[in-house]
């Protein structure tokens, strides 16, 4: 399967071990940090989550994808997502309800991804033709069976970068 790390993180920022070197957020708790001189607004962080799960949606459109299974699921405390003015009654429905081995169909993917994005769960999702996996610090995996990807400029303009990595999750 081919793999890419999708992440904001710009790749000419890394040292040669691949360590990324700027000081950034990395997590929806950093919302009304400074970081560069700058506060880091919830604005800022929904645009950039809103892109994660449209690049999500554009490597699914391109592997004709309809669901995933996600295993390994962990869930935080429910009381944090409840007093999260900006959790939708959706995603709180999601995280409610959410199990083991569900096989999660695509009016539920952007929410779930959400749910994970902003630290809330965790798990792995997949299928015979694809994966999307999450690490700590904003990093996203995304693995497809198909060896033709070609939409790379459709990820960049949503302001991302894709690397060719190995998720360390598989």
């Amino acid at each position: 399967m081919n793999s890419w790390r999708v992440t904001k993180y710009n790749p000419t920022k890394r040292n040669d071990k691949g360590y990324y070197q700027d000081e950034e957020w990395t997590a929806y708790s950093d919302i009304n940090k400074i970081y560069n001189a700058k506060e880091f607004t919830l604005s800022n962080y929904l645009e950039v989550e809103n892109n994660y799960t449209k690049a999500i949606k554009v490597f699914m459109e391109e592997s004709e994808v309809s669901c995933f299974k996600i295993v390994d699921v962990e869930k935080s405390d429910i009381n944090s997502i409840l007093e999260d003015p900006y959790s939708t009654p959706s995603m709180i429905e999601i995280f409610r309800s959410v199990e083991e081995k569900e096989i999660i169909k695509e009016s539920k993917v952007f929410d779930l991804c959400k749910l994970i994005l902003r630290g809330y769960l965790w798990g792995k999702l997949s299928n015979s033709k694809m994966f999307v996996h999450f690490g700590y610090d904003y990093y996203m995996y995304i693995g497809l069976e198909k060896n033709d990807f070609n939409r790379f400029n459709d990820i960049e303009n949503l302001g991302l970068f894709i690397e060719e990595l190995d998720s360390p999750y598989n």
